[in-house]
């Protein structure tokens, strides 16, 4: 060999040590947490100027035929706990379904009672339990009702059964019947209090099981959507609108039902939300039909035992929903039962509570983003090539945002994240982690337009702009006479209310510039009104809400989010 070819060989091998040397480091800035100190990700750059989709919230459906207790009510719908914006609810077809039902479940072992079902004369009906969680829900400022139908009613199948799936038999007849019956759902749940928002015309119309189930097909949905959107206009709930087709996979083409309907422009303008389950499938961009129409997932669990409430669990559902917003563009993101308890719950993760009512991690995960994007933000654009998982979003007036980043790592890792003059001078961190469930965190500065934050070893962590938590009222609105308490979850925080109708505010220290500082329960009698901010040093003011009290021989109110 060659003096000059020795040379070469030998700048070779060096140049391929070299390379390995730095494939190493770079390993090692990945998985140790003294590289990670030394060598931070790459950073994150949020787009503000550039929304995505809007928001309409996160949720999930009462499941069980177990009523929730006033404080879990409280903890998945009130802002001070994870502030859930929708509630999803049965539509069951008329009281004898519901009787069959449970006295089909009853005949297979499960301990549940025909006096479940909510008695009414004529139409309609779901169990207690279930009108009682809406109730719940709308009493603590949730607007968002989405009621789904399990299956039409047995004489409208092959099987003649309301349980036990079979084939909706379709025809003219069954369209205006079941549209009749899946409309006046509206008159039901208005003798509640409640105003039904969205209804589905079936729930996986690709499944044929045990339980409440009914086959559609493609061509089905088309002749039949409008059917039920004049029924729906002529119903208590003239603006509710219809979502479909609700198949149990999140694919592009809907699980093949949409196609027909959204091919018919007459048809498809009656659609109101395209919505599927994530059961199985993987997030993916869904066929865009130009009509406008928002995506939804309306359902996603773990249907597999056993049970596994840990953080490891939570930040894989973690991942799903950042995916499902990125990938997919839903604006509502839901999980299927909100806890998992009763005669029918399994040692399984198909709630958000174990076997007896203790909360899983994902419940607090899905609170990093529910507590803080509300109905009507925007998602917003994000650059990141290498950095954490993150979103990020705004209100309609871009006074709140919010980021949420993901870390699955067992390792701490130090994020920057390119905000501009959006965030103001500090952000509030609020993290869920193996020890803590959604805990607000000391304010961390913004600095030339940067965030420089230590992502704690697997959590999520919201990164909250510089406004207070709305208050919540307790108890919440309705028929009631006697002390309200108003609480608040920002730390040092105040609360400005007004009985009087004016809008409350602070001085963005300690007092209110409109309003009473609130001390302590205010005493209600008659029919009040109770408008509440939160706010102070720190902070700039929530959004407004109110609680509207009526005595007992006055008109049952309901709580609303907003001045």
């Amino acid at each position: 060999m060659s003096s000059q070819s020795f040379h070469l060989a030998w700048i070779k091998r060096a140049t391929y040590a070299l390379l390995a040397v730095l494939a190493l480091a770079l390993l090692l800035a990945r998985f140790s947490p003294s590289f990670r100190a030394l060598y931070p990700i790459a950073p994150v750059t949020i787009y503000w100027g550039t929304s995505l989709q809007a928001m309409d919230g996160f949720g999930a459906t009462q499941a069980s035929e177990v009523p929730l207790t006033p404080s879990e009510a409280d903890f998945f719908f009130s802002p001070s706990g994870l502030g859930f914006s929708i509630i999803r609810t049965v539509i069951i077809p008329t009281l004898q379904d519901c009787t069959d039902g449970e006295n089909y479940l009853s005949s297979l072992g499960y301990r549940v009672n025909p006096a479940n079902c909510q008695t009414v004369a004529l139409g309609p009906t779901n169990r207690s339990a279930d009108i009682l969680a809406v109730r719940q829900a709308v009493a603590r400022g949730v607007t968002t009702v989405f009621a789904t139908s399990g299956s039409p009613p047995g004489s409208m199948k092959s099987n003649g059964r309301y349980y036990q799936g079979g084939t909706f038999l379709g025809g003219t007849a069954n369209y205006s019947s079941l549209a009749s019956i899946l409309a006046s759902f509206c008159s039901y749940a208005a003798k509640f209090g409640v105003a039904v928002t969205h209804i589905s015309p079936q729930n996986e119309p690709d499944q044929s099981n045990q339980y409440t189930t009914a086959l559609w097909t493609a061509h089905q949905f088309h002749d039949f959507i409008p059917y039920l959107y004049s029924a729906i206009r002529t119903s208590s709930c003239p603006s509710a609108k219809i979502i479909f087709p609700e198949p149990s996979a999140f694919t592009r083409d809907y699980g093949g039902f949409a196609a027909a309907t959204m091919a018919d422009s007459a048809v498809a303008r009656d659609v109101g939300v395209l919505a599927m389950h994530a059961y199985s499938g993987r997030p993916v961009v869904p066929a865009n039909y130009e009509y406008g129409q928002h995506i939804w997932q309306t359902e996603a669990s773990g249907v597999s035992p056993p049970y596994d409430g840990s953080i490891t669990d939570a930040l894989k559902w973690a991942l799903t929903i950042h995916r499902h917003l990125t990938i997919g563009g839903v604006s509502a993101w839901m999980y299927f039962s909100l806890h998992n308890v009763g005669a029918l719950a399994v040692n399984n993760n198909e709630g958000l509570t174990d076997q007896s009512g203790h909360m899983a991690k994902r419940a607090y995960v899905m609170g990093n983003w529910s507590k803080f994007v509300r109905p009507g933000w925007h998602m917003v654009a994000v650059k990141n090539p290498f950095g954490l998982p993150t979103t990020a979003f705004q209100n309609a007036s871009g006074t709140q945002s919010t980021i949420v980043i993901i870390n699955q790592s067992p390792f701490r890792s130090n994020q920057t994240i390119r905000v501009g003059a959006q965030m103001n001078s500090v952000v509030i961190p609020w993290v869920t982690s193996a020890t803590l469930n959604l805990v607000q965190q000391p304010s961390v500065a913004v600095i030339d337009g940067k965030i420089h934050y230590s992502v704690p070893a697997k959590s999520i962590v919201t990164l909250q702009s510089d406004y207070a938590i709305m208050p919540t009222f307790s108890p919440p609105a309705g028929t009631y006479s006697g002390p309200v308490t108003i609480s608040q979850n920002s730390i040092g925080a105040i609360t400005c209310y007004t009985t009087d109708g004016a809008t409350p505010s602070t001085d963005g220290t300690t007092g209110c510039t409109v309003g009473t500082l609130y001390g302590g329960p205010i005493t209600v009698s008659g029919n009040m009104t109770i408008k509440a901010i939160a706010g102070g040093t720190g902070y700039n003011d929530s959004t407004v809400v109110r609680a509207a009290y009526a005595n007992a021989s006055g008109a049952q109110k309901t709580h609303r989010t907003g001045s």
